[in-house]
Order: structure tokens, then C-alpha cells, then sequence
């Protein structure tokens, strides 16, 4: 198969499958001609050719090839023209073969790639050497060799790339060592990046690494074999990253202790999952330019260096999951420039230094599942700039500081299952830039301050799980901007404040098991922004206030479980935006609100599980865009209106279970997308009406129905 891309001009062409032309020089496709007309040439898949590629076009500048046989590799590279039959500016510059099975290249061949900037060999995995060759490609700039080959000797003639500015070789497994010659790897002088990610077998690293006076880029990731740095490695003054991610056989950073600290331009240190790195060296507090210090998962380290503090450059510092971490140094306070500090999971850290808050830069502070974390410095407060405090699953957290009013940037505050925590501090309410509070699970927290209504600027409130909230404040109805108040769970929650009706702007109500609220207020009318409005499982609920119907904007009303729940008002029908009504397991219902018709944008009712339910209303048959009725369960119901006719959206209806049902309307015979019914352990003349209908195809028996449960009906023409 060939592709080509482009019009007349054709700049790039794929050949694919066992392609049989004599020759490419020759091919023609329509009105193009390939001759010197296309500059990348894409081989795929070809393990045959047949005497194709006679000679390449000197005008390809790129070659890539892709899952190919060896002997297709071998044939193409040798249709390559000579340099002496280019003319000037036409020259292979790049060569890619990825997924080709060869173990080898030739030495010839190599040699005469000599324009070669670009050279990549990738998931070769049969690769077992490299020729010598390779050595007079002086205008490579890029290697890369990556991929799972079983090269284990990189050839001495490396250091002839004296343009190399790239050498990538990650994931060449078999490599245990890099060559130390004294004309191999220290001559690249220009090589700016080493990759050697994935390396699992090199267990060092040579002396003359450290003559790579160009190299900004050290990825020494996932050499897990890897021991120990050379202390050649403080020669490298112009490293700007080091990154030893997975290196789990460190135990220590380097041989030396004072390498590292020569590093001068290092920005970035990456010892993520190092699990047996137990200390910095003290040199550390030397890397003036140093600006990310990512320990991640360095599950044996126990503290930093005192010197720490001198990193003043430093704007990110992740410490999660070094859960043998006991303490921070009091030099962390010297940190100016510190923007971030995670101790995500710190589990022993049980406080914090006094001197924190001398971090005036800091924006976030991350202490989740810092589990012994008992206290937090009054100086806390002083951090003016900080954006985002998590204290999530912080369980011995008893209080916050009252100087945590002082935190006049903050704008997220997190406290979910702080469960020793009993009280919020008064000065909370200073807290001016605050829009997401969360205390989800404080099972300790009995009341919320009244100073909460002081925050202008809050959002989201969460406040779910509570089991020992009673109340919430009356001063919440001066939350003017709030959207979202979640308080599911809250179950010894008795009652709302009455000027709820003032939050104007709340979309999300979420009141969720809160079992023992009898009532809501007859303010909550005036939420016209409200979209959701969640009360399921609120089994002390016995009424809805008339207001509800005021909810104009309403889309979701779930009154799920609502056991006391005995009528629904007939301002109900006012909620003409309402998709969907689920008022299943409310036992307690006799009936619905003659207005029900009025819902015209409602598509699903469920009613399975109203055990007391006698009868729908005749309106029921105005819901024209009803697709889906569940009546499951409700065992008073004895018939349907003979409006459910009208329903002609209806596809899908359960009447499972409803053992008082004797009959079904004759209009059912109008319900022409009903494509599923369930009448499961009804009365068998219901199943007889449906098998009576010309079009019904199948009906179960309701003594079959133990591995079925649907009822099929098909619609003829």
C-alpha cells in the first residue's frame, strides 16, 4: 500500500505491506511523480520487496522504517545514494528504525551516513551492538537508542560525536556500564542532555562524566542497580536537572558529600520513590539555584540537613509519603522564596517549627493524612500570602490557632475527617478571601461559629457526616455568594435557619440522611437559583413547604427514603424545568398533587416502593415527554388512569410487584415507543392484557419470571 501526502508537490510518502514497483524512481500516482518530489519516505510493516528501492531518491532527507524484517532494513539502507551522487542540500539528515527485528547495522553503510543529524533506534529489541562506524556520523547531533535493546558496550568511537548534543538512552536494560576511555564519553563537550531512564543494569556511573562541561539535563530515573554518584559529578556546573526517580538502591546521595553542593546552576532534584535514601548530604544548602526538591516516597528518610535553609531559590518542596519523617529543621523558615510544601502523609511528623510562618511566598500547604500532626504554630498565622491549607485526615488535630484569621489570602481550607478536631477558632471569620470551607466528617464538631457568616466570599460549604452538628448558624443566610452547602449525613441535624431564603445565590442544596430534620424553611422559596436540591433518606421529613414551587431553575429534586413523607404540595407543578422526580421508598405517600401534569420537561418518575400509593392523578397523561415510569413495589395501586394513553414518549414501564393491580386501561394500546415493561408478580390477567395487544411479541409469565425480568414488546410498522 502506498500513501502519499500532499498534492502535486508530494512531501512525505508511506509505503506499507509487501509493496512489488521495481523501482520508487520511477513511480507515478496520477498526475505526481515521486522522482525528487518528496523528502520523507515512511517504510511500514515491509518484510518483502522484490527488487523495490533500486536507488532511493536523493531528495529524501527523512527515513523513517517501522516494523521491519532485517533483510528489509538491510535492503533499504543500501538503496541509500552515496554522497557522492548527491547534489548540494540533498542528504539523509534523519534516520528513524523503530520495531525492526535487527541485532546489528552494518559498518559500511553507517560510515556513509555522514549529513546524519538525527539518528533514533527504538524498541529494537533484538539491537545487540552499535558499529564502530557510528563514530564518523560528526554531524549527529541527536542518538537515541531506546527501547529494551540487549546493547550491553556502547563503542569507544562515541566520543567522535563532537556535535552530539542528545544522547538518549533509556530503557536499554542490558546496559551495565558507560565507557571510560579516556577518547569515548568525555569528548561529547557539547552534549547538553544524557538520558539514561530505565537503565536497570548500570550499577555506576564513570569518573569522566563529569568533563560533560555543556550537560543541563541528568535523568538517571529507574536505575535501580544504581548505588552511588562519582564525585566527578560536582564538575558539571552548568546541570540544571537531576532526576534519580526510582533509584531504590540509594541509600545515599552521593560518595561525596560535597559534590552535590557544587552543582552551582542546578534548578531541579527529583528523588521521588529513592525508598532507601535515608539522608541528604549537608552540601545540599549550597544549591542557591536550586527551585523544585521533589523527595516523594522517600520512605527512609528521617530529616533534612540543617543546610536546607539555605536553598534561597527554592519554590517547591514535596515531602509526601516520607513517613519516617519525624521533623522539619527550624532552617526551613529561611526558605523566602517557598511557594508549595507538601508533607502529604507524613504519619509521624506530630508538628510543625515555630518559625513557619516566616514563609511570606508560601501559596500552599499540604498536610493531609499527616495523622499525628497534633498542633499547628500560632505563627501560622502570619503567612500572609498562603492560598490553599489541606488538613485533611489530620486525626489528633484538636484545633486551629486562633491566629488563623490572619491568613488574609486563603481561599481553600480544608479540614474533612479531622475527627478529634471540637471547635473552630471565632477568628475564622476574618478569613475575607475564603471561597471553599470543608469540615466533612469532623464527627468531634458540634456547632459551626457564628463568625462564618462574615465570609463574604465563600462558595462551597461542606459539612456532611457531622453526627454531632444540631444546627447550623443563623448567620449563614449572610453568605450572599455561596453556590454549593452540602450537609448529607448530618443526622442529629434538626432544623435550617430560617433566613436560609437569603443565600441568593445557591445553586446546590445537599441535606442528604439528615434523618432527624422534620421540616424545611418556608424561605427556602426564594432560592430561585437553585438547580439541586438533594433530600433523600431525611426520614423525620413528613412535608414540603408550599414555597418549593418558587424553584423555577430546579433540575434535580431527589426525596428518595423519605419514610414520614404522607403528601407532596400542589405548588409541585410550578417545577416545569424538573427532568427527572424520584420519590421511591416514600412509604408514607397516598397520593400526588393534581398539578404533576403540569411538569412538562419531566422525563422519569419513580415511584417504586410507595407502598401506600392508591392512585395517580388523571394528569398524569400532560407529561408528554415522559420516557420511563416506575411503579415497582407499590401494592396499593388497583389501577392506572386511563390518561397513561396519552403518555405517547413512554418506553419504559415497571409495574413489578403490583399485586393490587387487576387490570390496565385499554389506552395502552396507544403507547407506541413502549419498548420494556416489568410486570413481575403481577395478576395474571395483567400479563394476558399485554398478550392480547397485536403488537406485543412476547410476554412473560409471571411464574417465569425468575431469570427474566422484563417484558420485550416490539413495534410492527
Amino acid at each position: 500500500m502506498i500513501r502519499a501526502f500532499a498534492s502535486r508537490k508530494v512531501a512525505e510518502l508511506v509505503v506499507s505491506g509487501h509493496f512489488k514497483a521495481e523501482s520508487l524512481q520511477s513511480l507515478c500516482i496520477g498526475s505526481v511523480t515521486f522522482e525528487h518530489a518528496y523528502r520523507t519516505l515512511g517504510i511500514v510493516t515491509c518484510e518483502l520487496f522484490n527488487g523495490c528501492f533500486a536507488r532511493t531518491p536523493s531528495a529524501v532527507h527523512t527515513l523513517t522504517m517501522t516494523r521491519c524484517g532485517p533483510a528489509s532494513v538491510l535492503k533499504v539502507l543500501q538503496s541509500l545514494p552515496p554522497p557522492s551522487d548527491r547534489d548540494e542540500g540533498q542528504a539523509l539528515t534523519a534516520l528513524d528504525v523503530r520495531n525492526c527485528d535487527i541485532t546489528g547495522l552494518p559498518e559500511l553503510i553507517v560510515s556513509q551516513l555522514t549529513a546524519l543529524t538525527s539518528f533514533q533506534l527504538s524498541e529494537c529489541r533484538k539491537l545487540a551492538t552499535l558499529p564502530s562506524s557510528l563514530g564518523q556520523l560528526t554531524s549527529l547531533r541527536a542518538l537515541a537508542i531506546t527501547g529494551r535493546s540487549r546493547i550491553v558496550p556502547l563503542p569507544d568511537s562515541l566520543g567522535q560525536l563532537t556535535a552530539l548534543t542528545a544522547l538518549n538512552l533509556s530503557q536499554c536494560t542490558g546496559l551495565t556500564a558507560l565507557p571510560d576511555s579516556p577518547d569515548s564519553l568525555c569528548l561529547l563537550t557539547a552534549l547538553v542532555s544524557l538520558n539514561l531512564c530505565g537503565c536497570r543494569g548500570l550499577s555506576g556511573l564513570p569518573a569522566s562524566l563529569g568533563q560533560l562541561a555543556a550537560l543541563t539535563e541528568l535523568n538517571l530515573s529507574e536505575c535501580a542497580q544504581l548505588t552511588r554518584l562519582p564525585d566527578s559529578l560536582r564538575r558539571l556546573t552548568a546541570l540544571r536537572t537531576l532526576a534519580m526517580v526510582s533509584c531504590t538502591a540509594s541509600a545515599a546521595l552521593s560518595a561525596s558529600e560535597y559534590s552535590l553542593g557544587q552543582l552551582a546552576a542546578l534548578t531541579v532534584l527529583d528523588m521521588t520513590e529513592c525508598r532507601k535514601l535515608a539522608r541528604l548530604p549537608e552540601s545540599l544548602g549550597r544549591l542557591t539555584a536550586l527551585t523544585t526538591l521533589n523527595l516523594h516516597t522517600c520512605k527512609a528518610l528521617t530529616c533534612l540537613p540543617e543546610t536546607v535553609g539555605g536553598l534561597a531559590a527554592l519554590t517547591r518542596l514535596n515531602l509526601t509519603r516520607c513517613r519516617m519523617l519525624t521533623r522539619l529543621p527550624e532552617s526551613v523558615s529561611q526558605l523566602i522564596a517557598l511557594r508549595e510544601l507538601t508533607l502529604d502523609m507524613c504519619t509521624r511528623l506530630t508538628s510543625l517549627p515555630d518559625s513557619l510562618g516566616q514563609l511570606q511566598a508560601l501559596t500552599v500547604l499540604d498536610l493531609t493524612k499527616c495523622r499525628n500532626l497534633a498542633r499547628l504554630p500560632e505563627s501560622l498565622g502570619r503567612l500572609a500570602a498562603l492560598a490553599t491549607l489541606d488538613l485533611h485526615m489530620c486525626d489528633a488535630l484538636v484545633c486551629l490557632p486562633e491566629t488563623v484569621g490572619g491568613l488574609a489570602a486563603l481561599t481553600k481550607l480544608n479540614l474533612a475527617r479531622c475527627h478529634a478536631l471540637t471547635r473552630l477558632p471565632e477568628s475564622i471569620g476574618d478569613l475575607v478571601a475564603l471561597r471553599e470551607l470543608s469540615v466533612d466528617s469532623c464527627t468531634r464538631l458540634a456547632s459551626l461559629p457564628e463568625a462564618l457568616g462574615q465570609l463574604q466570599a465563600l462558595t462551597a460549604l461542606y459539612v456532611p457526616h457531622r453526627r454531632a452538628l444540631t444546627r447550623l448558624p443563623e448567620s449563614l443566610a449572610e453568605l450572599t455568594r455561596l453556590t454549593t452547602l452540602d450537609a448529607d449525613g448530618c443526622n442529629n441535624l434538626v432544623r435550617l435557619p430560617e433566613q436560609l431564603g437569603h443565600i441568593g445565590a445557591i445553586t446546590k442544596l445537599h441535606l442528604r440522611g439528615c434523618n432527624r430534620l422534620a421540616g424545611l424553611p418556608d424561605s427556602i422559596g426564594r432560592l430561585t437559583a437553585l438547580t439541586a436540591l438533594e433530600l433523600g433518606a431525611c426520614s423525620a421529613l413528613t412535608a414540603l413547604p408550599d414555597s418549593l414551587g418558587r424553584l423555577a431553575a430546579l433540575t434535580s429534586l431527589g426525596v428518595t427514603q423519605c419514610g414520614r413523607l404522607a403528601a407532596l404540595p400542589e405548588s409541585l407543578g410550578q417545577l416545569t424545568a424538573l427532568p427527572s422526580l424520584d420519590l421511591s421508598d416514600c412509604r408514607a405517600l397516598t397520593s400526588l398533587p393534581v398539578s404533576l401534569g403540569q411538569l412538562t420537561a419531566l422525563q422519569t418518575l419513580n415511584l417504586s416502593r410507595c407502598a401506600a400509593l392508591v392512585a395517580l392523578p388523571d394528569t398524569l397523561g400532560q407529561l408528554a415527554a415522559l420516557t420511563a415510569l416506575n411503579l415497582t413495589d407499590c401494592c396499593a395501586l388497583t389501577a392506572l388512569p386511563r390518561s397513561m394513553g396519552e403518555l405517547t414518549a413512554l418506553t419504559r414501564l415497571s409495574l413489578k410487584k403490583c399485586c393490587a393491580l387487576a387490570a390496565l386501561p385499554d389506552t395502552v394500546r396507544s403507547l407506541a415507543q413502549l419498548t420494556k415493561v416489568n410486570v413481575e408478580g403481577c395478576q395474571r390477567a395483567v400479563a394476558a392484557e399485554l398478550r392480547s395487544l397485536d403488537a406485543v411479541r412476547t410476554v412473560m409469565h409471571p411464574s417465569n419470571f425468575k431469570s427474566k425480568m422484563m417484558v420485550n414488546t416490539e413495534r410492527g410498522s
